[in-house]
């Protein structure tokens, strides 16, 4: 009976667990129509300026680890012309979802998380519901939709600079004509190609915003809860975002 007792309790956590979550959702779904739009800027602002250069740095590295791990292949079946579809398929549909996304639940994240539980630890969350202020609204809200349209964003920067990353990477580590490659992107890579990839990110963002608010939400309110909370986002951020991308893959 112990084993079934332990699988029973497993689940009836998952459950509330999800229950948690679809609640958060729905709150921050219905308190979006009024929400504080310079505090959505502001929580772009911040996410764009924090992530933006690590974003950067790991699209590059990761556009020309890409070609080169590629270019082994194509090379040996003497298919090098598929040199600049292949690359450019695999980034637009996986891996720069995957960047931007890791990149945001690491800095933007954790922080959220800390921000939340600082503000509970210190009561101004109390104090501004006995204002009569809608919390939702004001606060997190905003930031639940800026983390979804910073990924979203960001996204679209990552694609741009892997695809002339590996572009360089190509031409200049594995001799490849660039008007073959380029050729080779053009000839078979759709717009369409990148849809998987945005849809990836905004289930992503989604995932990111809500388990840092949660996190935040969730811990006691006092000083250590601080430091849990921003460890907690980053664990439950990076288990959502991986098992997000397992299902949406084969899904689409």
């Amino acid at each position: 009976m112990k084993p079934l007792l332990g699988i029973g309790r497993a689940s009836l956590r998952l459950l509330r667990g999800a229950g948690a979550y679809a609640l958060l959702l729905g709150r921050l779904a219905v308190a979006a129509r009024a929400m504080d739009g310079r505090e959505l800027l502001r929580s772009m602002s911040v996410a764009g300026t924090d992530v933006l250069p690590l974003c950067l740095l790991t699209a590059t590295l990761t556009g020309a680890i890409v070609v080169i791990q590629t270019g082994f292949y194509v090379a040996s079946y003497g298919v090098t012309s598929l040199l600049g579809w292949g690359s450019g398929y695999a980034l637009l549909r996986e891996f720069a979802p995957l960047i931007a996304a890791l990149a945001l639940s690491g800095r933007v994240g954790a922080g959220q998380a800390s921000d939340v539980a600082g503000l509970r630890a210190g009561e101004q969350l109390p104090a501004l519901e006995a204002l009569g202020l809608d919390v939702d609204r004001a606060l997190l809200a905003p930031r639940l939709w800026a983390v979804l349209l910073s990924v979203l964003a960001l996204t679209a920067v990552a694609d741009l600079v892997a695809l002339v990353a590996s572009l360089l990477a190509g031409v200049l580590l594995l001799g490849v004509p660039p008007g073959a490659f380029l050729a080779s992107m053009q000839a078979s890579l759709r717009l369409r190609d990148a849809l998987p990839g945005f849809v990836k990110a905004a289930f992503f963002g989604l995932a990111i915003g809500l388990c840092s608010l949660r996190a935040g939400l969730s811990v006691p309110a006092d000083a250590r809860g601080i430091g849990a909370a921003a460890r907690r986002s980053v664990v439950s951020t990076l288990a959502a975002v991986l098992a997000l991308d397992m299902a949406l893959t084969g899904i689409l």
